[in-house]
């Protein structure tokens, strides 16, 4: 099964996301977006195939994290696959801001 990074400020949330996907298989780690580690990132990073991160409240410390995220390749070369969600309604635009990073978005409840 995969490797999932999951990030996010809503810890509950999250939690509860990290038990659904351990339930079905799947490594996961969990931070919270303001806590990601600087050392090493790349090859903590290597390890991960998909990260889930919250953009609920994203703000520009979180947007850079984002980016830095989507540019991480993979033990294999590839990029990690990076699904955002938000809780609450954006607009189009800020879903497209989100994709030319580079990631996908979902609305999530």
């Amino acid at each position: 099964m995969a490797a999932v990074l999951l990030i996010g400020s809503d810890r509950t949330y999250r939690e509860n996301l990290a038990s659904t996907l351990r339930a079905r298989g799947h490594s996961v780690m969990v931070a919270d977006w303001c806590r990601l580690p600087s050392a090493d990132w790349n090859a903590r990073m290597s390890a991960v195939e998909i990260a889930v991160f919250d953009v609920t409240q994203i703000d520009d410390v979180s947007r850079s994290q984002l980016c830095r995220i989507c540019q991480c390749p993979r033990q294999d070369g590839f990029p990690v696959l990076v699904l955002c969600y938000s809780r609450a309604y954006r607009g189009p635009r800020f879903e497209l801001d989100i994709e030319r990073l580079g990631a996908r978005f979902v609305y999530a409840e």
